[in-house]
């Protein structure tokens, strides 16, 4: 085979892998998450380990994208579940 064959068929399985590896991995980094214990952690907390600002950080906990709960008057973050912020959020911040 030349080297540009080579080079076009592994531009193809690439192509294809960034489709379908998402895919195929989303159900089980679900049950992954599902399956982990909750790891509660302050509105703070929760914007420095998600690289965000902490306005963000309670848009989201607002809007129910970011996991948390209030114990008693304080409210924390359950980051087990939380997603990847997008990328034009978190240049945002």
């Amino acid at each position: 085979m030349t080297d540009a064959l080579v080079q076009a068929m592994r531009e193809a399985i690439r192509a294809e892998l960034a489709v379908e590896l998402p895919r195929a991995l989303a159900p089980l980094v679900e049950a992954l998450r599902a399956s982990q214990a909750p790891r509660l952690v302050s509105p703070a907390e929760a914007a420095a380990a998600l690289g965000v600002s902490i306005a963000t950080c309670r848009r989201r906990i607002a809007d129910g994208t970011l996991p948390s709960r209030h114990l008693g008057r304080r409210v924390v973050c359950d980051l087990s579940n939380a997603r990847p912020v997008p990328a034009r959020e978190a240049r945002g911040s």
